[in-house]
């Protein structure tokens, strides 16, 4: 298990290195002087000038290459255009907030999606699964910013019951105020949860092993949540990763319904802004979570069945 997770973590340092490198170049490589595009075109050509020194783009390609990497290696990403922030401090403050957004959406989703799929696998092909499958259907169809909108209105105008904007102060507070958007966000990944649990299931019962084990009298309970359950949970947490990556890029629809400060939203600002220092550090960050949260999966996909390790 060692070896298998220091090689796996060994690759991302390529990967890391090779992401980092075609964001440099995408964003040098796009139509139009970034120095001209923040400016205006009504901008002079000394504050043009001023500003490309500012941001190191009077420089040769490899020369610019060479400061951005190794900035980006100590974390830093320069200052905001227009705040005049560090862009490593403005990515700080607006993680803690999408982050939490992502663990309790994805605790929603978990908590319904599994267990309701564990059942639905037992009651196949009965009434309750034939509801259960026509429900997650309807979820699955409902855009997240029309459920987030209707949860708004009935749960904070009509029934005012949550808040409809912030995060809140102190721990409590802040998972009170997190309960709108990450039901929002939970209710649609939990439908996925689902229906792929269900499916997995079925098709785990089904297989050889599974006979086997039956054939020597085990209780079928035992059969179910013991043996089938474990090897059942691999696409699911599939799911579940590339679920949290996306929310971890910036639930950028969900922030902005409920006025929260997160990553989503501070790259959307960068980019109406033309914030080019920002929109650089947000997609380097996206990177990084997208590499990580992968690496987390396959990881767990080691200790749920010891064979991938071993091949």
């Amino acid at each position: 298990m060692i070896k298998y997770f220091i090689r796996r973590t060994l690759l991302t340092i390529p990967t890391m290195f090779l992401c980092i490198t075609i964001i440099f170049f995408c964003l040098r490589v796009v139509p139009g002087d970034p120095a001209l595009i923040m400016l205006g075109e009504n901008a002079t050509p000394e504050a043009v000038e001023g500003l490309h020194k500012a941001m190191g783009l009077d420089k040769p390609i490899w020369e610019q290459y060479l400061t951005f990497l190794n900035d980006t290696l100590q974390g830093d990403f320069g200052k905001s255009i227009y705040s005049e922030k560090s862009v490593s401090k403005q990515l700080i403050e607006a993680f803690p907030h999408t982050f939490n957004l992502a663990l309790m959406s994805i605790f929603i989703a978990c908590i319904i999606g599994i267990p309701l799929g564990i059942v639905s696998a037992r009651k196949h092909n009965t009434l309750f699964d034939d509801g259960l499958r026509v429900v997650s259907l309807i979820v699955l169809a409902a855009p997240a910013f029309l459920v987030g909108i209707f949860l708004l209105i009935v749960f904070s105008v009509q029934i005012p019951l949550f808040p409809s904007m912030g995060v809140g102060n102190g721990f409590f507070e802040k998972i009170y105020y997190l309960i709108l958007p990450s039901i929002t966000i939970g209710t649609g990944i939990a439908a996925a949860l689902i229906r792929f649990m269900s499916s997995s299931m079925i098709e785990e019962i089904n297989k050889d092993y599974i006979r086997t084990v039956r054939a020597k009298g085990i209780p079928e309970k035992l059969v179910f949540y013991k043996h089938a359950l474990r090897n059942s949970l691999i696409p699911v947490v599939t799911v579940i990763g590339l679920n949290m990556t996306g929310l971890l890029s910036g639930a950028v629809i969900i922030e902005m319904i409920f006025s929260r400060p997160g990553l989503g939203s501070l790259a959307l600002d960068a980019i109406f802004a033309r914030d080019f220092p920002v929109v650089q550090g947000s997609l380097i960050l996206f990177m990084l979570i997208v590499i990580i949260v992968n690496l987390l999966v396959d990881l767990s996909y080691s200790l749920l069945n010891p064979r991938i390790r071993q091949s």
